[in-house]
């Protein structure tokens, strides 16, 4: 077995070259490409710890980073007015880009398919206020008690889950008769 060390040791040396990508260079996508190799010697490191103490912890980690990387493609297309474009792009192709360990860069590509301005995305996606936005959102979201995808806030109740249609039939139609009666 490879020792933790060089697990450790393997993911400084990339987390330090992506520092020198973010700070050396002017160009986005490169900026981007830096970004994404920061993300995994995180998600490296994350990984052989988990193994190494005997938990899958790190690799549960490692599809949440995935995750926002999704988000901030969404959250950026949303502000060109494109998000269910998007949306509808990132679950057609996402066997594509969920087994990436690098998803960024061909996320970013879904500029072009959404017909969006791929300058414009690639700005967003490297401001610091989209990841503390997507950040923001899901701390809200913990905080009001979503724990699962979906989770659906109806009239102040949370359905967690994906649910048959009939239940959210019911759901809604005893929202629509409590609204109807009179003094409501």
């Amino acid at each position: 077995m490879v020792p933790l060390n060089y697990y450790l040791i393997l993911s400084g040396v990339l987390f330090s070259i992506g520092t020198a990508g973010v700070f050396l260079r002017r160009n986005l996508i490169t900026v981007l490409l830096s970004i994404e190799i920061m993300l995994n010697a995180v998600n490296l490191t994350f990984v052989a710890v988990g193994r190494y103490l005997g938990t899958v912890d790190g690799q549960i980690i490692t599809f949440f980073v995935m995750t926002v990387a999704a988000a901030e493609v969404a959250l950026c297309a949303s502000k060109q007015g494109a998000f269910w474009r998007v949306h509808d792009l990132l679950y057609t192709h996402q066997d594509t880009w969920a087994p990436l360990k690098e998803p960024g860069p061909f996320l970013a590509t879904l500029a072009d398919s959404a017909k969006i301005s791929r300058k414009l995305l690639l700005t967003c996606l490297a401001s610091p206020d989209t990841r503390t936005e997507i950040q923001s959102e899901a701390e809200g979201s913990e905080r009001a008690g979503a724990s699962s995808t979906p989770s659906f806030y109806i009239e102040g109740g949370l359905m967690s889950g994906a649910q048959p249609v009939e239940v959210f039939r019911r759901v809604l139609d005893s929202v629509v008769a409590t609204k109807r009666r009179p003094g409501t």
